[in-house]
């Protein structure tokens, strides 16, 4: 790719996922805690051919993710880390009109879900959430959305709106410690013509231990406890498109693409003594059990 190119694409990137907007979106109130520098992780603007462009999300210079469209084409738009090796990656995708979020862990990127129209800004909360703020307001077309994005629940939209909504306050829960001390609210603060407009999001921590749940009807860990391997049955009609394991204070133990039966063999021999929590996600569901290894 020449510079040329090279710069023309950076612009139409940062125009497609930065744009000015009339109305000005002031941001979360609060300030993020826990974010790191990570210089092993990150994205450039490619070009395949004329009229294909996209990005590359790399880590130690090794390609983990490659999204490429036919103009115009997705662009990157923000990496937010946590610790070496996990973190939160943000696309906007001008087909869809929406930004897309992953979960990094190592080289293993998780789809979380998107939120519609572009980025405003963004908070990670804990290494299993983020909220993000997104939405427009340019020549006669207005939307403003407020999500909440995790690897441990479901997507939950707080706002998601195409006319301007007047101050509101949401509820909701977070599982694991927030990376702030004491933080149970965020305020996006959103400046129209005329106002300051206040989206308040009001939430309670629980542990991972407040998840974790199994059903008759539901799928089975077998045997639990164990020592050496874990057997998951799932209902006839549910095929699991991923497995990860925590250990009970959150690390990655392991991440398992899944393939599309319904009894899954998992090794757990190298596993130390004690509680872990084995996440399956299944159609647009994540569903998340605790097992003993002995």
């Amino acid at each position: 790719m020449t510079m040329k190119n090279f710069l023309l694409i950076l612009i139409w990137g940062f125009t497609f996922c930065q744009h000015q907007c009339f109305a000005q979106p002031l941001g979360f109130v609060q300030s993020e805690c826990g974010i790191i520098s990570n210089p092993h992780y990150s994205f450039e603007y490619i070009e395949i051919s004329p009229h294909y462009y996209g990005y590359d999300l790399l880590h130690n210079g090794y390609i983990i993710i490659e999204e490429v469209e036919f103009e115009p084409g997705p662009c990157p738009v923000e990496l937010k880390f946590v610790d070496d090796t996990t973190g939160f990656f943000i696309s906007y995708e001008p087909v869809l009109g929406s930004s897309m979020v992953y979960k990094i862990i190592n080289d293993s990127v998780i789809y979380l879900g998107l939120s519609k129209c572009y980025l405003y800004n963004s908070f990670v909360v804990s290494r299993h959430t983020i909220y993000l703020t997104t939405g427009v307001d340019y020549q006669g077309y207005f939307c403003l959305a407020i999500t909440k994005l995790s690897d441990l629940a479901n997507k939950k939209s707080f706002l998601n709106m195409d006319t301007i909504a007047p101050d509101t306050t949401f509820h909701d829960t977070i599982f694991g410690l927030p990376f702030c001390q004491g933080l149970n609210r965020l305020d996006f603060l959103y400046k129209n013509s005329s106002d300051t407009l206040d989206y308040t999001i009001l939430f309670r921590t629980d542990t991972l231990a407040d998840i974790a749940q199994q059903k008759e009807s539901d799928f089975r860990i077998v045997p639990n406890p164990a020592s050496d391997f874990i057997r998951i049955f799932s209902p006839s009609n549910e095929n699991v498109k991923s497995i990860l394991i925590l250990d009970n204070l959150g690390r990655k133990m392991k991440y398992l693409i899944s393939d599309n039966t319904t009894e899954k063999v998992i090794y757990i021999g190298d596993l130390d003594v004690g509680v872990y929590f084995l996440f399956l996600e299944y159609g647009d569901t994540k569903r998340v059990y605790k097992f003993i290894k002995i």
